[in-house]
């Protein structure tokens, strides 16, 4: 039963039904369960496996429950000792208690007759007409009885549902195989004492089974000490007496009790009435048609001294049998032609019954087995069982095909005990091994069965079937030993087996041996050239993380299904997985032609086609995804990279916010619609986005440094210097330290600032920045001769970068070294004629000299790579002085961008967006708008 089946069984039938509304078995309206406090309530779990449903039955000594043993999904009978003279039952957990303390020994007494019950018909395992006890065990205060359950009827309700009574051919078949179960239990020495229609069992499979040993005695004597147990109207007189002289006998006047009630509709008297002289009418007076013959056998049977009536079952059985049919006239006129029709009816019906009852054992046993090879267990199963009670000496194959009836029929406990009495009579062949391996395979006993089936292939050998049912068995036992042993024989036997080599990669995988399992699944793959085995392969190799291999293998299965799609697909992923994007494309456009409007494929292909920067492409695949799966963030996220890529900054906002409506939680989305807005020089709103990414990221430094390039740019810079130097400490980087300085330089601390350039400096030797920063810097704090080298230094790595250029011209003037920054300068107004500052500088440098170019005359010259660095300052060089003012601080706006903000930088320069000053009125962010079509953007102006 599946765990979906569990969740939505009935609380009383136990079997499955709708979540909501009625029961359709029990007709249970699935509203409220109500139950009496004397019982267990539905649902209460007993001995670890049983779970309980309704009453079943409920008498002074025991009550009965249908119950679920959830080990074996079956349900089941659980009969409970609760005498409710003695016992009561406790509300917190159900244990039986009792009323008064002085009767424990009533109860242990009681309890004692109980189990002896289940000691009884644990003599009668495997017989059909006898219901065989499963389980005992005791639990809450009490013993519990559990035996199978039974589909079907009472003779009691059968008689009840058809007017009180039933014509002698409809009752003989239901009481010659109650006959046949009480000569079994007399012939071992036991009295069942309770014969009566309520314990006639008529099965939905056509058997008849006698229930309740509660009563019953053994005679040898062991047990005449207990009370006094009657029916009236079915117990004769001598059960009315505690040393009364019970047999065989008692029971054959409950049988015939239950007989006389099944035809005429009523009750015998009881023992002590008829002693009293109350007389017993004939069947015959009461409208039953039955031959003089018969109710003569039945008047025996019911005699009110023991001595007059049948000594056993069996002498009153073949009375019955071996009676005259023959029917008088009751009515005056026609009664000729009454009683020929009569004789006929009679004559039909006798003769269904002996079709039914009357065949040899051994055709029987024929036509049982044309019905187990034709596929009908549940039809061959009752003649078998005939044949099986009619023989004097059952053969060994009527106990095997016995057996294989009771197992196909879904009773493998009776299965097992047929096969238990084979092989007492000489063992178990080989067909016997199989039927007891899947008995237990059915009772769940996989340890047991696997037992059985390598005995069976063992002794037979070169049965390759038997070794394959050997390893699955195993495998389910999880016995990887015995399954590596049963693989191995087979594959020995047929070296081309698949199943085996299968079977001996999966033991080899479970076992945690890899290599071999690999080995195995290429070996398979390779013999079986299907699709099926190499993908088997990839799962292994996937495991291993064998990239180049897992590669070929995703490519031979694509060769093999070149018209499935799901084979492109895992091939792109990891063609993308192993950096080659162009290709991965490749494999996603056929993932897209065979799929068709699969969103998912395209926005495969998208991501594919945007990591080999073709962002266009990538644009127009993710377009087409996002009007597939809208709700989809990866297609959004993916959308926003590619018009980001493109410069359409606002486009690519648009598509973040829609893909962060998708996942609010994704700090990386964050991040990149923070860029977004930095791009557009947007920075308050960057601010808010970026500060959402650092909160889900944590401490990811690229988040940090966004987010101060954000706070910068709104002007908060006192915040952007805290958070940059507690990132420094934590995480330094070039970008940071750059940020950081230029800060500092913003407000005029250009120690602090050239400290920071410093710092950048060490991380990159080679980068250009930190030493114009820190010319800058040492220029500002008047300290030419320190910004000269570093300036100097500068131009040798960047030969014409101007500012460079400028400020070595500015330290050269500050240190009196006029012809040095006339050189720098003419350089420099070579390539920037338009910048006006470097011309009043040169001027100054002019009027220092007197007014004389002294190289007017000459080309501008170059900066010698080799030029030594000039002397160290007096202190009267050291001073700048006021006449040459230090270089301007950069702007805001000016500020360089850290990497991974340039690209933003540059996009929002080539779209054509002039950049907005943070005191002008703040821009309306563009609400996210629906999938348009090809001829509108995706977000408003």
């Amino acid at each position: 039963m599946s765990d979906a089946g569990k969740e939505h069984l009935c609380p009383l039938c136990l079997q499955p039904k709708p979540e909501e509304g009625e029961c359709p078995h029990c007709r249970w309206p699935g509203d409220v369960l109500r139950w009496s406090p004397h019982v267990l309530p539905p649902g209460t779990l007993l001995a670890g496996r049983y779970r309980t449903g309704r009453v079943l039955g409920q008498g002074g000594f025991a009550l009965t429950y249908l119950a679920l043993d959830q080990s074996l999904e079956i349900r089941l009978c659980v009969k409970e000792y609760f005498p409710a003279n003695l016992a009561l039952r406790s509300a917190e957990d159900g244990s039986v208690l009792l009323k008064d303390p002085d009767e424990v020994e009533a109860f242990n007494e009681g309890k004692t007759r109980f189990l002896h019950e289940a000691r009884i018909l644990a003599r009668f395992e495997g017989h059909p007409g006898i219901v065989p006890v499963r389980d005992v065990f005791e639990e809450r205060g009490t013993v519990y009885i559990v035996t199978g359950y039974l589909e079907g009827m009472t003779l009691k309700q059968f008689l009840t549902e058809r007017g009180g009574s039933i014509p002698p051919e409809k009752a003989l078949p239901i009481f010659m195989p109650v006959m046949d179960s009480l000569r079994a239990v007399h012939e071992a020495g036991v009295v069942h004492r309770d014969v009566s229609p309520e314990n006639i069992f008529l099965t939905t499979e056509g058997q008849v089974k006698l229930l309740d040993f509660g009563s019953a005695l053994t005679m040898d004597g062991a047990d005449r000490g207990f009370t006094v147990v009657v029916k009236p109207g079915y117990a004769p007189a001598e059960q009315y007496e505690a040393q009364g002289d019970q047999g065989p006998w008692t029971d054959v006047y409950g049988l015939a009790a239950s007989l006389y009630r099944a035809l005429t509709g009523q009750l015998p008297p009881t023992g002590p009435d008829r002693v009293a002289g109350q007389s017993l009418k004939a069947p015959s007076t009461l409208g039953v048609v039955l031959s003089p013959a018969r109710e003569a056998v039945l008047f025996k049977a019911l005699s009110l001294e023991p001595h007059d009536r049948y000594d056993d079952v069996g002498a009153f059985q073949r009375a019955l049998l071996e009676a005259e049919e023959v029917v008088e006239k009751r009515h005056g006129g026609n009664g000729g032609l009454l009683a020929v029709g009569l004789l006929l009816f009679v004559g039909l019906a006798f003769g269904g019954w002996w079709g039914w009852n009357g065949l040899s054992p051994r055709r029987l046993e024929e036509r049982g087995r044309s019905l187990l090879v034709e596929g009908e267990p549940e039809r061959a199963l009752p003649l078998l069982e005939r044949a099986l009670t009619r023989s004097a000496e059952p053969g060994a194959t009527l106990y095997l095909t016995l057996a294989e009836a009771q197992i196909a029929s879904g009773r493998p406990q009776e299965g097992l005990a047929s096969l238990a009495r084979l092989e007492r009579l000489g063992g178990l062949p080989p067909e016997g091994l199989l039927l007891a391996a899947e008995a237990h395979e059915q009772l769940g006993e996989k340890d047991k069965a696997l037992a059985f089936f390598r005995e069976a292939a063992r002794i037979i050998g070169d049965d390759v079937s038997l070794w394959l049912r050997a390893a699955r068995s195993a495998i389910a036992a999880k016995r990887f030993d015995a399954a590596d042993e049963a693989w191995s024989k087979a594959l020995a036997l047929d070296p081309t087996l698949s199943e085996a080599l299968d079977g001996l990669a999966a033991v080899a995988e479970e076992r945690g041996r890899l290599d071999e399992a690999i080995r195995l699944r290429r070996r398979l793959a390779e013999e079986g050239s299907s699709a099926d085995a190499w993908r088997s392969l990839a799962v292994l190799l996937e495991r291993r993380g064998d990239e180049k291999a897992l590669l070929e293998v995703w490519k031979k299965i694509v060769h093999l299904e070149p018209d499935k799609s799901q084979g492109w697909r895992n091939l792109g992923t990891i063609l993308l997985r192993q950096g080659h994007p162009d290709e991965a494309a490749g494999a996603f456009r056929r993932q897209v032609d065979l799929a068709g409007d699969d969103g998912e494929a395209w926005r495969d292909l998208g991501l594919a086609l945007l990591q080999a920067g073709k962002a266009g492409e990538a644009s127009e695949a993710l377009y087409r995804a996002s009007a597939l799966r809208s709700g989809d963030g990866l297609v959004w996220e993916g959308l926003g990279r590619a018009w980001k890529a493109l410069g359409r900054l606002r486009d690519a906002e648009g598509a973040y916010r829609r893909a962060l409506e998708t996942d609010a939680g994704k700090s990386d989305w964050h991040y990149e619609l923070g860029l977004a807005l930095l791009g557009q020089n947007r920075f308050s709103e960057a601010v808010e986005v970026l500060q959402r990414a650092v909160e889900g990221g944590g401490a990811t430094p690229s988040y940090r440094l966004a987010l101060a390039r954000a706070l910068t740019g709104a002007g908060r810079d006192g915040e952007a210097r805290g958070l940059l130097e507690e990132q420094m400490k934590a995480t330094p980087s070039l970008e940071g330290w750059l940020l950081l300085a230029h800060l500092q330089e913003r407000r005029g601390a250009h120690r602090e600032a050239a400290v920071a350039f410093e710092a950048a400096r060490r991380l990159d030797p080679k980068a250009v920045k930190p030493l114009l920063g820190l010319g800058r810097s040492h220029i500002a704090a008047r300290e030419p001769a320190r910004a000269l080298p570093v300036l100097l230094e500068a131009l040798r790595l960047s030969p014409e970068e101007g500012e460079a250029m400028v400020n070595a011209g500015r330290a050269c003037l500050a240190l009196k070294r006029y012809d040095q920054a006339l050189t720098y300068l003419k350089e420099y107004l070579g390539l920037h004629p338009e910048d006006e500052e470097g011309w009043r500088l040169l001027g100054e440098v002019y009027f220092h000299l007197g007014g004389v170019d002294p190289e007017r005359n000459r080309p501008l010259p170059a900066v010698s790579e080799k030029e030594p660095l000039p002397e160290e300052p007096s202190a009267e060089e050291e001073r700048l002085p006021e006449a040459v003012p230090p270089p301007k601080p950069l702007p805001s706006g000016d500020l360089p961008a850290i990497e991974d903000l340039a690209a933003s930088e540059d996009l929002a320069a080539s779209s054509g967006e002039a950049a907005s000053e943070e005191k002008s009125p703040p821009q309306k962010i563009p609400e996210p708008i629906p999938l348009p079509g090809k001829d509108r953007t995706l977000t408003g102006s």
